[in-house]
């Protein structure tokens, strides 16, 4: 089954690098990082408009207990 590709998704459909992650308060005007400077991530956008996506701390580390 093929998916038909909505005009206004098309230019945006594929696999894309998260390069920033930010959020800015529009009350406060205060800028978060919450995955830090350089996160890592991607996003892929189907043509359907399915989005997935996984976004990461920079330098995460695995856990070394269970309470981490």
């Amino acid at each position: 089954m093929t998916a038909t590709i909505n005009p206004d998704l098309a230019p945006l459909v594929g696999s894309w690098r998260l390069l920033s992650c930010a959020f800015t308060f529009a009350d406060t005007g205060e800028r978060v990082e919450p995955y830090r400077p350089n996160p890592t991530g991607r996003m892929v956008l189907e043509p359907g408009g399915r989005i997935m996506g996984i976004l990461l701390k920079s330098n995460r580390r695995p856990s070394t207990t269970d309470a981490e």
